[in-house]
């Protein structure tokens, strides 16, 4: 009985210092380039694409401190209310719309924007100085664009 309670014991503490040396191994996995923390030295990148959206005739404010809190400035972030996006790197990369939704905690794909979802009577639709896009989450961010996102009921032609 005895060596079945050892044998117990030495099991709980394989696991538990398994588990333990798992955890910190996790812990030390770096963040994704769009969620790092950057200071304003040393940025060779810094672009400042414009987004604005619609939803339902409605302009919907973008706010202001996306991806910036007390302790981190996120490459990708916004400083006012006005829907300039800065994106900040110490290289030169590309970044997605899709990255700054996911800095923002927001959902946006081809079929959603926030909790609105494209069906047969809704519509979801960006453009990109003016000219429609496609690429939806994947739109590489590029300085001075003007990205204009639409939510709303679907035109019919006649």
């Amino acid at each position: 009985m005895n060596k079945t309670i050892v044998g117990i014991g030495v099991f709980s503490v394989i696991i538990l210092i398994g588990g333990v040396s798992l955890m910190s191994r996790n812990s030390t996995t770096p963040l994704p380039p769009h969620q790092q923390c950057i200071s304003h030295g040393g940025i060779s990148m810094h672009i400042h694409p414009k987004l604005r959206i619609e939803i339902a005739g409605t302009t919907f404010p973008i706010p202001t401190n996306i991806g910036i809190n007390p302790s981190c400035m996120m490459s990708l972030h916004t400083h006012d209310d006005s829907g300039v996006i800065h994106a900040e790197y110490p290289t030169k990369r590309d970044f997605t719309l899709g990255n700054f939704f996911s800095n923002w905690g927001k959902d946006f794909s081809q079929n959603q924007i926030f909790d609105n979802f494209v069906d047969d009577t809704r519509s979801l639709s960006i453009t990109v100085d003016g000219q429609p896009n496609y690429d939806f989450e994947n739109l590489v961010l590029k300085d001075d664009q003007d990205i204009l996102i639409k939510y709303g009921e679907k035109v019919i032609p006649y």
